[in-house]
């Protein structure tokens, strides 16, 4: 995939959230039926959790940055292994003191997503930010993820998105299953 320059709309809308959550649920869909070769009824949407999903600590967002002013992998060498797939299509720092300005993807040495973050914070009440295009990972894509810090501590930068997988792995209910 090519280097995306990534579009960030800043203090989005509640109908901007919306539409940018459909357009990765289409996006990621598309992938999923294709990478799981699984049809769409066999599979089942959920919201990215960083344990299960990242090799985080906890299920929650919570990150160690270890060095200022540089880029900490907080994601290292990911691959999912054709068992699921997964779109970010924003971030949201919940952080009382945000420590991150920018969130770099890459897999292997090519750079897939560089975004700076940093203008959310402008917006205290809604430090929200949505992609006009969300970042797609396929089946069998290794990645990093990795945040620039201005200083060492915890940050707690939320990665919006999906994750889509066959059901009865994370999620054993039927009615968890993606229906349109």
């Amino acid at each position: 995939m090519p280097l995306l320059h990534a579009y960030v709309i800043f203090n989005p809308t509640q109908s901007e959230i919306r539409a940018a959550q459909q357009v990765a649920i289409d996006k990621i869909l598309q992938i999923a039926v294709n990478d799981l070769k699984k049809p769409r009824d066999q599979l089942v949407i959920r919201h990215i959790l960083p344990k299960t999903d990242l090799g985080f600590s906890n299920e929650t967002w919570a990150e160690t940055i270890s060095s200022a002013n540089a880029f900490n992998t907080i994601v290292d060498d990911k691959n999912f292994d054709n068992k699921k797939v997964m779109t970010i299509y924003g971030f949201a720092n919940l952080a009382a003191n945000p420590l991150t300005t920018e969130v770099k993807i890459t897999s292997g040495a090519d750079v897939k997503a560089l975004i700076h973050i940093e203008d959310m914070y402008l917006y205290p009440e809604n430090p929200v930010c949505i992609l006009k295009q969300p970042l797609l990972f396929g089946g069998d894509e290794t990645f990093d993820i990795l945040q620039y810090a201005t200083s060492t501590g915890t940050d707690n930068l939320m990665y919006l998105g999906y994750i889509v997988e066959p059901v009865g792995r994370t999620i054993s209910s039927p009615k968890a299953v993606y229906t349109r």
